[in-house]
């Protein structure tokens, strides 16, 4: 059975089924999802990104013990990214980013964890 976890709160998804019998017929089916799960639920509840908006630093602060993150990015809208941040041991649970050398505008910030990205929007003054 196909399964696929989505992590971002708040936003609605359209999942299509395509489904053909042994006789070559064809049915599909469109749903609009707007519910997550509660593992998806406590991750992205347990990150915080403030201040947001935000002019020379942002702070990414998590309070999930076994998170394991390794790094942030900053993606563009255009999906170009603008930073990345390495986490290192001694930033456990919290890491401040300089952005100061950032344009203005909307980003992405993507924290890599093993095994999962959780992504979060940014407003740069």
């Amino acid at each position: 059975m196909p399964q696929h976890t989505y992590i971002t709160p708040g936003l609605f998804y359209k999942v299509t089924l395509k489904v053909t019998n042994t006789c070559g017929e064809v049915s599909i089916q469109s749903f609009r999802l707007n519910q997550i799960g509660e593992e998806e639920y406590l991750l992205n509840t347990s990150v915080e990104v403030y201040p947001n908006p935000a002019s020379d630093f942002v702070n990414v602060k998590w309070n999930i013990k076994d998170l394991n993150v390794e790094r942030i990015s900053i993606i563009d809208v255009t999906g170009r990214l603008v930073k990345s941040f390495k986490n290192t041991d001694d930033s456990e649970g919290e890491l401040t980013l300089d952005i100061n050398s950032i344009s203005s505008g909307l980003y992405f910030i993507q924290i890599h964890t093993k095994g999962k990205t959780l992504k979060y929007m940014l407003v740069k003054e």
